[in-house]
């Protein structure tokens, strides 16, 4: 879509207001003129009682104009509707008349009517539902169908109908000619409106605009409109104060710079460091930059005296060497560096963000009668304008006055730091002998009083260390005739919090059947029925044994050969130094012999508990009594 449619489109939609503006104002001409038709034709139903078709035919036009309209109200449907109706309502007033001419008229009427709504093709409806009517009726009369009112002669001939066909397309034409004008000059006069407003509103903006100018706002943004010559001179006049003024402050910023520079350099001390965190941190505040370094020429080399960025004294150490990397390379050629496309990683501005590469640097060699005594790196985000670039060169040299008479200053108060530093030792080194003397000879002195007192307390040591010893030797054999007491008599076995064996003794295997290789890394569950191994009783005593509860009691296992063992056992929970269970230590003893009597007895028990229930049921209570007696 080119530009010439696109503003055709958009005139289009600035004109639609005023026709419709048109479009409302006619539709209530209409209404009235079709309530008229419709009371029109009831007061001519009285001439020939064509009362049904004043009521029927009539109100269906009404129906359909309101109908149309309600349903489609942005549509322009209905204005056709309404040239069809006004035909309608003609051929409706002929036939309640039988024929009569004055009724033809109501077409003339209808299509000067149409001629409101400023569209030709509204015509179009009239003027062939005119000709249909008038054809078929007059063609219907001329063979002699009686009952046809269409004019009040026998019948029209042919040239009186071409003729009257003629005159009334002529009609119909000129109204649609007319409606054709008056749209154009509708939409003549809604582009003049919209010019006017719009040269209005470019009055009021440039007035606006020239009111801020005279306040000083020179950067305000202006939208100009095309062909706005007056809001053209005014832009052009704004970009001449604007340069105006931006010259003007670049002058003072570079003068106050200079200023400020300066008195830095008159009251700096002899401290070279201090001098140069506090010229950095002027620069990179004054610039607007976000890092910068001042580098000064030392022993063959560049040393980094000062860093600022951030708001932040940065503190670090850096050297270069002549011709290496840029600052090198700005040092050998004695010329100022600008860069907006930087090499990759070769610097980076740290923020409390993270790390960003800088958009912009600027290296200045400090000159002074062309002796290069130094260097400033400003990185910055943003491009650094002409005008400062000067600044940093200007003061680039003053700096350089300053770092050499700094250097001079700090070689000599060195030297004699340094001179002062070594009489001061001199003399304390002296001060340090007489004073070693002194205490060497109370060391010795304090030494032989003591030596005999320590000779005693190491005999004292001895003696207690060999009784302690004795003792613990004692305490070891009787721990250990215990522990093969306990390994003889009873069955110890070690697991780990899941199940898994560990070690057992020579009893245990004895009872088990087992060696301690088929039993080491195997889980408890190698010793227990598989219908208990599978219970909630047992994931419940092993859950129990976890949590540091003991579990005592007699078991059943089941031995290599797969023979039942019954033993009374003691599950012991082993705690570490942090109080947390580490392992589980059972020790059992065999008690096959009395579990044997015990399940005897219960079987016998259960015996007599089942004979007496069934001597119960079966025979009187004095033979029970006697049985049992």
């Amino acid at each position: 879509m080119n530009a010439t449619s696109t503003s055709r489109q958009a005139s289009e939609k600035e004109i639609q207001p005023f026709i419709e503006e048109i479009r409302k104002q006619i539709d209530k001409v209409t209404e009235y003129f079709l309530i008229g038709y419709f009371i029109f034709g009831l007061l001519l139903s009285f001439f020939y009682d064509t009362y049904l078709m004043g009521i029927g035919v009539g109100g269906l036009c009404l129906f359909a104009f309101y109908f149309t309209k309600y349903i489609l109200p942005a549509s322009s449907l209905y204005q056709y509707v309404v040239s069809v109706t006004l035909a309608v309502f003609m051929a409706q007033f002929i036939y309640q008349m039988h024929g009569l001419f004055e009724m033809h008229f109501f077409a003339f009427l209808g299509a000067v009517l149409l001629i409101a709504y400023q569209e030709w093709k509204l015509q179009i409806p009239l003027i062939l539902l005119i000709v249909l009517h008038h054809g078929s009726l007059a063609y219907l009369q001329y063979i002699g169908y009686s009952q046809v009112y269409f004019t009040q002669l026998d019948y029209m001939s042919l040239q009186a109908f071409v003729f009257h066909a003629l005159l009334a397309s002529a009609i119909v034409f000129v109204c649609g000619l007319w409606a054709y004008f008056l749209r154009k000059r509708t939409r003549e006069n809604a582009i003049n409106t919209l010019l006017l407003r719009k040269q209005l509103a470019n009055t009021d903006r440039n007035i606006a605009f020239a009111e801020e100018i005279s306040k000083g706002n020179l950067q305000i943004n202006y939208a100009m409109q095309e062909g706005d010559e007056l809001g053209k001179s005014l832009m052009n006049m704004q970009q001449s104060l604007l340069k105006a003024s931006q010259k003007e402050e670049q002058e003072k910023f570079v003068n106050m710079g200079i200023a400020d520079v300066g008195h830095i350099l008159r009251n700096a001390n002899t401290d070279m460091n201090a001098l140069s965190i506090e010229l950095i941190r002027k620069i990179v505040k004054y610039l607007g930059a976000n890092q910068g370094g001042l580098f000064v020429w030392e022993e063959n080399e560049l040393v980094l005296r000062g860093c600022y960025a951030y708001d932040r004294v940065k503190y670090g150490k850096k050297s270069i060497k002549k011709g290496e990397g840029l600052l090198g390379q700005v040092l050998l050629e004695k010329d100022t560096l600008y860069m907006t496309d930087l090499p990759t990683n070769y610097i980076q501005i740290t923020s409390g963000l993270g790390y960003a590469t800088p958009r912009s640097l600027l290296i200045v060699p400090l000159k002074n009668n062309d002796e290069v005594v130094g260097a400033i790196e400003i990185a910055s985000f943003e491009e650094i304008p002409a005008y400062k670039i000067g600044f940093m060169e200007t003061i680039g040299a003053m700096i350089a006055s300053s770092i050499l008479t700094a250097q001079g200053n700090e070689q000599k108060a060195k030297l004699l730091e340094e001179f002062q530093a070594m009489n001061e030792q001199l003399r304390s080194q002296e001060e340090e002998m007489r004073q070693n003397m002194e205490e060497l000879e109370a060391t010795q002195e304090e030494m032989r009083r003591n030596e005999q007192a320590h000779l005693q307390e190491i005999g004292r040591l001895e003696s207690e260390y060999q009784a302690n010893t004795d003792q613990l030797q004692k305490k070891d054999l009787e721990i250990s005739g215990v522990l093969s007491a306990v390994n003889s008599t009873l069955a110890m076995i070690e697991f780990d919090l899941k199940g898994t064996i560990l070690t057992a003794n020579e009893r245990f295997l004895q009872v088990m059947g087992y060696s301690l290789e088929e039993i080491t890394g195997k889980h408890h569950s190698m010793f227990v029925e598989k219908a208990y191994k599978g219970s909630n009783e047992y994931n419940t005593f092993w859950q129990d044994l976890t949590l540091g509860e003991a579990q005592l009691g007699d078991v059943k296992r089941i031995t290599k050969h797969g023979m039942e063992v019954y033993l009374n056992a003691s599950y012991t929970p082993v705690f570490d130094q942090q109080g947390q269970v580490s392992k589980i230590i059972k020790f059992a003893q065999v008690v096959n012999q009395e579990k044997e009597i015990m399940l005897a007895y219960q079987s016998q028990l259960q015996t007599i508990t089942e004979l007496n229930t069934m001597a119960q049921l079966h025979l009187p209570d004095n033979t029970v009594s006697n049985i049992f007696s």
